[in-house]
Formats: C-alpha cells, structure tokens, sequence
C-alpha cells in the first residue's frame, strides 16, 4: 500500500511538467531501463495513448491501493 500510494503522490507532487502535461509516458517508453520491440511500438503510438497510459499510472499508483483496506474480494481485485 505505502510504496504503491507513494510513488504516485511523488510523481504528482514533484512539479515535473511531463507529468503534469501527462507526456511522461512517452518518455519513459523511449528510454525505459532494458528497453525491447514492445517499447519502440508504445513510443510511436499517437499521443493520446500516452495521456491514457499517464492516467491509468495515476490511478494505479493512488486509487487502487485503497481497495487493499475492503472486503476480501475488493483486496483481491486490487491485488490483481
């Protein structure tokens, strides 16, 4: 739950402007550590799957641990 929430609370709170603008995704495609095909793909895909996959980080990262704190089902799906 910690590291989950914090890692999105510090990429939102860090006053990054890619983060922000939610571009950051396409950065970290380009230059993700042990970069494949798979990468190359996702950083030429047209923008708005960028911001689609910036969200989605945001709502991983500071939503979904929550469900950690439900009912058993609501912590497996959370877990999933």
């Amino acid at each position: 739950f910690r590291l989950m929430l914090s890692s999105g609370i510090v990429k939102w709170r860090s006053g990054c402007p890619s983060w922000h603008a939610f571009s950051a995704m396409n950065h970290h495609f380009e230059t993700q550590p042990l970069p494949n095909i798979g990468g190359f793909f996702a950083f030429h895909l047209v923008k708005y799957c960028s911001k689609t996959a910036c969200y989605l980080v945001f709502f991983l990262e500071i939503l979904i641990p929550f469900l950690f704190f439900g009912t058993p089902l609501m912590r497996l799906t959370g877990a999933g």
